[in-house]
């Protein structure tokens, strides 16, 4: 599709939203602060375009492709992003509680200081996603489930209540992060560093922790079942029984 003018673009844009926008082709366009709250923007091709403080909340954003696009301080609440392509993507600061992300690419993407509560991510590639740790992103009561999370760096990040469901972690970082209440099934770490880590209360079953480093990761009244700990760096390891691992 050729993409549209900038002309062509202001004369949409003000309309009132919802709107109809399948197909359009915005790629380097600058949205800034627009409302399409509500809109379809299914199979939209908008890489590069700028969203900046938009508002974006239950838009469809199936299918289409928001390589490195800009998402910082937009309010995208209980947006549907299925199969969308988010590659190099900033939503730092952005608002994205509830919204779904199922059989997304999301690569290298950015999340520093948004927020995500109660997201869902699913079928995923979130390979080498990250969040700055002095800016951390919050990932409370999210559903993670059969994605992909290596070389992800996520120091210092709130996962607390959130499942991790058959989810593949290889040398990725999650040093100071806080993972109470969560619940852990049927997923595999191997050679990764969760230093530090808040385990405390919460569930690992049928999971792995192959040549991770879990030292000082606090696992106090955890309830762990079938977990591997293979190889891994378990000093000053707080256990479920309260007794410290201290070699």
């Amino acid at each position: 599709m050729t993409p549209i003018s900038d002309y062509e673009l202001y004369n949409i844009i003000n309309h009132p939203p919802p709107l109809w926008l399948v197909g359009i082709d915005i790629s380097d366009k600058n949205l800034i602060a627009v409302d399409l709250q509500k809109s379809n923007l299914q199979y939209m091709i908008g890489i590069r375009t700028n969203f900046r403080d938009a508002l974006l909340s239950n838009v469809d954003f199936s299918f289409a492709d928001l390589s490195e696009a800009i998402f910082t301080e937009a309010t995208i609440e209980y947006a549907n992003f299925t199969k969308s392509h988010l590659n190099k993507a900033w939503f730092i600061g952005a608002q994205l509680i509830g919204s779904y992300f199922v059989g997304c690419s999301m690569q290298l993407t950015n999340f520093s200081c948004a927020d995500l509560t109660k997201v869902h991510i699913i079928d995923s590639d979130m390979l080498r996603s990250w969040s700055a740790e002095s800016d951390p992103a919050i990932f409370q009561q999210v559903n993670f489930i059969n994605n992909n999370m290596s070389q992800c760096e996520f120091s210092g990040i709130s996962f607390q209540q959130s499942l991790f469901r058959k989810i593949h972690v290889e040398k990725a970082v999650f040093r100071r992060s806080n993972f109470q209440y969560s619940t852990w099934e049927n997923s595999y770490i191997i050679d990764s560093d969760f230093s530090h880590a808040d385990f405390s209360h919460a569930s690992l079953i049928n999971t792995s922790f192959i040549n991770t480093n879990l030292s000082s990761v606090d696992f106090s009244q955890a309830k762990i079942d079938n977990v591997d700990f293979s190889q891994a760096i378990l000093y000053q390891t707080i256990m479920p029984d309260g007794s410290i691992i201290s070699s």
